[in-house]
């Protein structure tokens, strides 16, 4: 087991910073197209969406599939984050369009390589199953946030207030100015300094 881990070490290091490069090309690219311009967040964004894709078969997949996987998970971020944007989504910083597109990707390019490469290391995988898996995982991790996040509401903690969310909780939770130069005045003289 142990030599399976480190002779498969090098494989994965390499195809994780492939998919990563992949990842930060294609987000460029995609930004080009849907935003006419590329951005640094966004190419951000793409350099964890290739992490992300290829986390799933990081130890088995080809370093050339790897940077496709990338390519595909980083290009296709700049289209969820403006879509998450017009349904009314309040993704900051893309942080759950990038996570859960990414992942969909990786999951489900594992199986097209399990198609490919049917048995290695004794894993098969299949398309269908991968997919199977995802849509377990998100129908979950709907449940479960609409279970805590609904019993927050319940009970009065769904929210901070008006004055907080104004202030930005930067400084009303944390007391540090995330921005101080969006500040007009400064800082001092509010609640906590």
């Amino acid at each position: 087991m142990i030599n399976v881990l480190v002779n498969d070490l090098p494989t994965t290091t390499i195809n994780v910073t492939m998919s990563m490069a992949g990842g930060v090309l294609g987000a460029m690219f995609g930004g080009w197209l849907v935003n006419k311009k590329p951005d640094p967040l966004t190419t951000g964004n793409g350099a964890i969406a290739g992490m992300v894709s290829i986390c799933a078969g990081a130890g088995f997949v080809h370093p050339g599939f790897a940077i496709v996987v990338g390519l595909v998970s980083g290009g296709i971020i700049p289209l969820v984050v403006k879509s998450l944007d017009k349904i009314g989504i309040d993704d900051t910083v893309g942080t759950c369009g990038v996570h859960c597109t990414a992942g969909a990707i990786g999951g489900i390019s594992t199986g097209v390589m399990g198609l490919i490469r049917p048995a290695y290391h004794g894993v098969s995988c299949h398309i269908g199953v991968q997919t199977l898996g995802f849509i377990i995982c998100i129908a979950y991790a709907c449940l479960c946030a609409i279970i805590i996040f609904g019993g927050l509401k319940a009970v009065g903690l769904g929210r901070v207030s008006e004055e907080d969310e104004t202030l930005g909780l930067d400084i009303s939770e944390h007391m540090t100015p995330t921005y101080p130069e969006f500040i007009s005045g400064g800082i001092s003289g509010m609640k906590g300094y």
